[in-house]
């Protein structure tokens, strides 16, 4: 997430002072015991699990761990095996061979202030956290694609490839958008400042259920672009490659487009040395990846070593791609990708634990809602003659397209993009923010791609339209798939605290956390939001003697 501007931590260690370090009994006190499962812990609760804490607050994050365990009614023995496996525990495993019985000693004391001894019920805050979850996605409507994204030839074989299908219109249509930006290739540019942008975008096509025909929007992409021919002059037409995947690492996405791969050779009897070509490497760096298991890359993405999430922002950002590895030294100079890949709903649900990981690249996909849009018991194929016209219209068009190399707005273009821009920059927080603050330079790809296919140079408003019509599309499916979730489950809940018009000190905040907080986490959520103008703090002059004290308050517009 960027963030405008950021205070240093020194600037906090005043207001952090305030807050005590260990808590009364009755601050330890709270409501409703839960139903017995690590999984029904609090999201912040599970991450200080899974990643521990820095030393110095590690004692209180311990307290905290067990006494959320104890209040959820997670059994005695389950809570050793979470010290015993996570990083939470590593404190008490300092401890030697009697951390176990530290350990035990430690949930005793909890129960004695939480009032309970593992009782199996209902964690009223858990239940209220996933209840508004779902209801943030029933008030977030499906996404509608509006018909300004549907001109020109994609239109046209939108419409071919959904007559007699099942699939969805915005599915066919991303997966044309991302086929035909590959097919034209990285000789094509558009400057943005000093940064060039290509047309290629990586898409992710989310079914609402396993039946959301996914796949079927991806085939007739694949048919239309079966290119190849030679024409009556033996003029001969190559189209893109094209593989089915998987996304699982970042090496393999490198050996489809690598360099030539050299080596120096010594002659033993002359003592002369030469370089020698041992790998011819790929001419053709155009690559179409088509993979239907994103689930696969978002698990290889969360193994240690694995370089995919940090390869794909390189592919997507400049195509040279080069990671720093001890063996295998592969490299790829000027790799023109792009992917379209498929995942449900509820499989993406799964993965989504860790979102740090994810986070690091969501903003480079464009996320599309898909569903089954009609039943078709008997799908017919596209008829050959539509399909073959389209294609050698395709054809022609790509072959215009390599006379051009820098691509530039036109005046209107440029007059909208003025009215626009304000809307697009501005920056949306939480895992939707991480998915959707690209919205810029996603929007001028796509509206490379538009004026491409009219194998115009120049792109003009009506280019610029469509591709707001298409991000518009994407950015309501972003906000249907990840409404309720936060990158930083500390901000958002520090947000929730500070409803309109209500004042907050640092230590009421503190408290108002339950001790399932370190200071770390409560600073950083802090300047995050004060970074981001979403909160303001003030100082307040207090009765008597004393320094002023510390309050905050949201910012009503940001």
């Amino acid at each position: 997430m960027n963030n405008v501007f950021r205070y240093s931590p020194e600037a906090f260690q005043e207001f952090l002072e305030d807050i005590p370090e260990e808590e009364t009994q009755q601050e330890r006190q709270s409501s409703g015991p839960g139903i017995g499962m690590v999984d029904t812990l609090p999201f912040a609760t599970r991450q200080l699990i899974k990643n521990g804490a820095e030393k110095g607050s590690r004692s209180e994050a311990t307290a905290s761990v067990v006494a959320t365990a104890i209040k959820a009614g997670i059994p005695e023995e389950e809570i050793i095996k979470i010290f015993e496996s996570e990083k939470i525990g590593e404190k008490a495993r300092e401890k030697g061979s009697g951390w176990v019985q530290w350990l035990k000693d430690e949930m005793s004391r909890s129960r004695e202030f939480v009032g309970t001894k593992n009782i199996h019920g209902l964690n009223e805050k858990n239940e209220l956290n996933e209840f508004n979850m779902i209801e943030n996605r029933i008030w977030q409507q499906w996404p509608e694609l509006d018909q300004e994204a549907l001109s020109g030839l994609a239109g046209r074989f939108v419409e071919l490839a959904s007559r007699n299908s099942e699939a969805d219109p915005a599915a066919i249509l991303l997966t044309f958008l991302a086929r035909f930006g590959v097919e034209v290739g990285s000789r094509v540019f558009l400057y943005v400042g000093d940064s060039k942008h290509y047309a290629r975008i990586i898409v992710v096509v989310v079914g609402n259920s396993s039946k959301a025909r996914k796949g079927t929007s991806g085939k007739p992409v694949l048919r239309v672009f079966e290119l190849g021919e030679i024409d009556n002059n033996f003029n001969i037409y190559i189209p893109a490659s094209s593989s089915p995947g998987p996304l699982s690492s970042g090496e393999g996405l490198i050996w489809n487009v690598r360099d030539p791969v050299t080596a120096y050779k010594v002659d033993k009897k002359t003592g002369e040395g030469e370089e020698i070509v041992i790998d011819p490497g790929v001419e053709d760096k155009r690559l179409f990846i088509l993979d239907e298991e994103f689930s696969s890359c978002l698990t290889a993405s969360k193994r240690e070593g694995n370089t995919i999430s940090a390869i794909i922002r390189c592919l997507w950002d400049s195509g040279d791609l080069s990671p720093l590895t001890k063996s295998n030294r592969i490299k790829a100079t000027g790799a023109h990708i792009g992917i379209v890949s498929h995942i449900t709903l509820a499989e993406l649900n799964k993965k989504l634990e860790d979102t740090e990981t994810f986070s690091g690249f969501a903003n480079r996909i464009l996320w599309t809602c898909a569903r089954r849009q009609r039943l078709v018991p008997f799908p017919k194929p596209m008829p050959a003659d539509e399909l073959n016209v389209m294609r050698e219209e395709i054809r022609s068009i790509v072959t215009k397209c390599r006379e051009i190399e820098e691509m530039v707005l036109s005046v209107p273009a440029r007059d909208r993009w003025v009215d626009i821009y304000e809307e697009l920059s501005k920056e949306h927080s939480g895992l939707v923010g991480a998915c959707i603050n690209r919205a810029e330079s996603q929007v001028l790809r796509l509206s490379m791609i538009y004026a491409l296919l009219d194998a115009s140079a120049s792109i003009s408003v009506s280019h610029l339209e469509s591709a707001l019509a298409v991000w518009r599309y994407c950015e309501a499916s972003a906000k249907f798939i990840f409404a309720g979730r936060e990158v930083n489950p500390y901000a958002q809940k520090i947000m929730d605290l500070l409803e309109e018009g209500r004042e907050m000190s640092t230590k009421e905040i503190y408290d108002a956390f339950s001790r399932n907080i370190t200071k770390k986490q409560m600073e950083e959520a802090i300047m995050e939001l004060v970074s981001q103008k979403k909160i303001k703090m003030e100082t307040v002059k207090q009765d008597g003697q004393g320094r002023p004290k510390t309050i905050f308050k949201r910012v009503s517009e940001f």
